[in-house]
């Protein structure tokens, strides 16, 4: 039987009693050479990794993984040297951001954190 486990953590498979995991040498070598690797090959085979603008659809008749928007062409984008303007873009795009996530909801409750 075939299935998918998404997680943060490796960790939280410890409690699943799942067969054992093998190490990927190939990965784990070209990982000691090049630290920065970033694909989604891991050091473990039956663990792939869900990168930075990734899309994972599971159905049953199908598991896909697509690139949805690429971190890395986002930062080679024009650099902000003005603080002010970098302050104003962020705090325009965070509006953005909660308002798209919050349209779909009529009420929406926030608690701050008082940093305790």
């Amino acid at each position: 039987m075939v299935f998918e486990v998404v997680f943060a953590d490796v960790e939280d498979l410890s409690g699943l009693g799942l067969p054992p995991l093998t190490i990927n040498w190939r990965y784990v070598a070209a990982f000691i050479y090049a630290s920065q690797l970033q694909i989604r090959e891991t050091g473990i085979n039956e663990v792939t990794e869900l990168l930075a603008g990734d899309c994972l659809t599971v159905c049953r008749e199908y598991r896909k993984q697509v690139t949805v928007w690429d971190p890395n062409r986002i930062c080679a984008g024009d650099v902000l040297e003005n603080a002010e303007e970098a302050a104003e873009r962020m705090l325009f795009t965070a509006q953005q951001c909660i308002s798209a996530w919050a349209s779909t909801y009529q009420n929406v409750l926030h608690c701050l954190s008082r940093g305790t």
